[in-house]
């Protein structure tokens, strides 16, 4: 449907803008899950866990002993001069003596620690068994005003898909495709936060004898209140922008076509079944929220009704925030919901609803932060893993979004063609042609790795503008995106 621009423009107008912060595309990365010793201080994900009404405010990264901000390393041994970073906000040794317990091996140093949105990530050496990567909550359901709240049930639930999701990936890793192995990185341990007894609290909460917890060494009992994964640590590092900065021309092209290839690989996969229809709706908050529940299914018509769900979902939470615009609000729905049926691909052209519509795995934030990258004797960086799996989503294939994220954001727009959004290093020209040249080169090898999936983008174009537009009401500045919105869906019913 030709006609006025499209409301994702304006998303992608609102994102696009020069961020030097750590908070957006800064210098550091994100929790190291299952990678190496990353520095990092952000992942991309919100920082505040919604807890009913209120935030879960995540702890602030620490201060060194002298007063300037810590940089991530010598924890074991800054404990134990009495210099810990972390003083009270979180136990060290109980931290180690629980590790200890569990893996049997004695912790001999913690060389680097760097803080994702929602976790500490550890490296953890040994004495006799391979590194390990720790991944501790930045939340704890024991802090006052949070104990006993919806913050340990929703940290619960991250855990129980992201544990889900690195089953329903092994098929996949334990597979002959290219970069297949770097989705494989289940984790050895892993422990659900734990509320202490209070006033209208029975613990435990978690399925979690507590005869159990209380046989643990006292000290471990002082950060059960944070959930704790354990990961075999992968060759090479957790890569932050810094190490991307620094990477000739030539490798980050090489580390871009790995990417795609990944991403190609995880777009061809077919999940189990049970998986998708168990988690999808559990991961989408618009289809908790619909009254006439609909059975999952890889189908057009089961797609049809997951955008209704959002459009309601989405346009209800907006509302509120712009009362001024209530017939406004009102308009756009009753032509989104016209659109969807309209928009929505039929099979055809090569694509059958199968193609169209099978239910595909979305990491939610794919980009070197949440890699873990090796590099060989020539110099030439490999992934190794993929890792923090909490953000994704499963959608059908026309919904699936193939962003990848260097220090900037590598996007489609509404054409299908690259471009950016969101960046990190200035607007020069220069730099956005480098930027640019960035995402040619990546959707250049992701679609010649998958042509099936630039078909089907191209053939879902404006339900795609409808999907993320819906999305973008959270993310954007509302006002602007919701005038856009509004215009572009008024020109479909007359163009």
């Amino acid at each position: 449907m030709d006609g006025a621009p499209s409301p994702s423009a304006i998303v992608r107008s609102a994102l696009a803008e020069p961020s030097n912060s750590n908070a957006s595309r800064g210098s550091d990365s994100g929790s190291n899950a299952r990678g190496g010793d990353s520095g990092g201080k952000n992942d991309g994900i919100n920082d505040d866990v919604t807890d009913g009404n209120s935030r879960a405010v995540p702890d602030d990264w620490p201060m060194a002993h002298d007063g300037s901000e810590w940089d991530g390393t010598r924890l074991l041994d800054l404990t134990r001069r009495g210099e810990g970073p972390f003083r009270t906000a979180w136990d060290v040794d109980a931290f180690v003596a629980e590790v200890e317990q569990i893996l049997k091996a004695k912790v001999v140093d913690i060389p680097a620690v760097s803080r994702g949105a929602n976790h500490y990530g550890l490296h953890v050496q040994l004495d006799n068994r391979p590194d390990v990567v720790a991944r501790l909550s930045r939340h704890d359901v024991n802090t006052p005003g949070v104990h006993g709240s919806e913050l340990e049930g929703t940290q619960r639930q991250l855990s129980r898909f992201e544990l889900a999701t690195y089953d329903a990936l092994q098929t996949l890793a334990a597979s002959s495709l290219p970069h297949a192995q770097v989705f494989g990185g289940r984790p050895l341990h892993h422990r659900d936060p734990v509320a202490w007894p209070s006033p209208g609290v029975t613990p435990p909460s978690p399925p979690c004898l507590m005869e159990a917890l209380m046989s643990r060494p006292a000290v471990c009992r002082t950060i059960i209140g944070r959930g704790l994964f354990l990961f075999e640590k992968a060759s090479g590092q957790g890569y932050d922008y810094v190490r991307w900065r620094a990477l000739s021309p030539a490798q980050k092209n090489f580390l871009l076509a790995q990417s795609a290839q990944a991403a190609a690989t995880l777009f061809e996969y077919w999940l189990p079944a049970e998986y998708a229809w168990t988690w999808l709706p559990v991961r989408l908050a618009e289809l908790q929220q619909r009254q006439a529940s609909r059975d999952v299914a890889p189908t057009r018509d089961f797609c049809e009704y997951m955008m209704h769900a959002r459009i309601d979902f989405a346009l209800a939470r907006f509302a509120p925030r712009a009362l001024d615009l209530f017939s406004r609000v009102a308009t756009v729905r009753g032509i989104l919901h016209w659109l969807v049926p309209r928009v929505l691909p039929h099979a055809g052209n090569g694509l059958s609803e199968a193609a169209l519509y099978r239910l595909v795995l979305d990491h939610g934030d794919f980009g070197m932060h949440n890699m873990t990258i090796a590099t060989d004797k020539q110099g030439w960086p490999w992934i190794t893993s993929v890792y923090d799996w909490e953000g994704a989503s499963i959608v059908p294939a026309v919904l699936s979004e193939p962003k990848m994220v260097v220090t900037a954001d590598l996007v489609l727009d509404d054409e299908g063609e690259p471009t950016v959004s969101r960046w990190g290093d200035g607007d020069s020209l220069p730099r956005m042609d480098e930027y640019l040249g960035w995402s040619r080169e990546y959707y250049r090898e992701l679609f010649r790795q998958s042509p099936e999936y630039r078909r089907v983008i191209e053939a879902s174009k404006d339900a795609r503008i409808i999907w993320f537009a819906m999305r973008g009401l959270e993310t954007a500045e509302p006002g602007a995106l919701f005038s856009r919105l509004y215009e572009w869906a008024k020109q479909q019913t007359t163009g």
